[in-house]
């Protein structure tokens, strides 16, 4: 669980952080890499250099758009840290899915995964189209950014 990791986690292994904004708890150590910064309360996620905002849209109980992000960020001695995160389980289980099961995924992912050449350090911001909190149907990705540096701690 992530409320259990310790920095020496952060420090020497390869993590995967599956989950929600809100439970990051360490890892969330990410924002300070990340191109967004997450409002009090993890309701909204703010681009740092355009101020745009992220939040779901709709009732999450109903038809909604939730969002997610994929990134993979270096560690501190060269472990890879990856997270699949959104607000809500909408998001995070179609990002896994889509990645997960290629013949599901969007032909706009796929066309872009192939043709990106990830860096190092990357963040996939993706939008999901929503039913009650779980049920998705479409994915799309809402932006792909560098991100300049790896993960340090607070």
């Amino acid at each position: 669980m992530a409320s259990e990791l310790s920095i020496e986690d952060l420090k020497e292994n390869n993590l995967i952080y599956v989950g929600l904004f809100k439970s990051m708890y360490l890892i969330d150590s990410y924002y300070l890499s990340s191109n967004f910064t997450p409002s009090p309360g993890y309701h909204e996620l703010i681009h740092k250099q355009s101020g745009d905002t992220l939040r779901i849209e709709g009732d999450p109980g109903a038809h909604h758009t939730d969002y997610g992000i994929l990134a993979r960020i270096s560690g501190l001695n060269d472990n890879m840290i990856y997270v699949i995160a959104g607000f809500t389980d909408t998001s995070v289980e179609r990002i896994i899915s889509s990645i997960t099961y290629p013949d599901i995924a969007s032909e706009e992912m796929e066309a872009y995964i192939k043709d990106a050449g990830f860096p190092t350090n990357f963040e996939v911001v993706f939008g999901v189209s929503g039913y009650d909190r779980k049920e998705a149907s479409n994915i799309w990705i809402q932006q792909c950014e560098v991100l300049n540096s790896g993960l340090s701690i607070r």
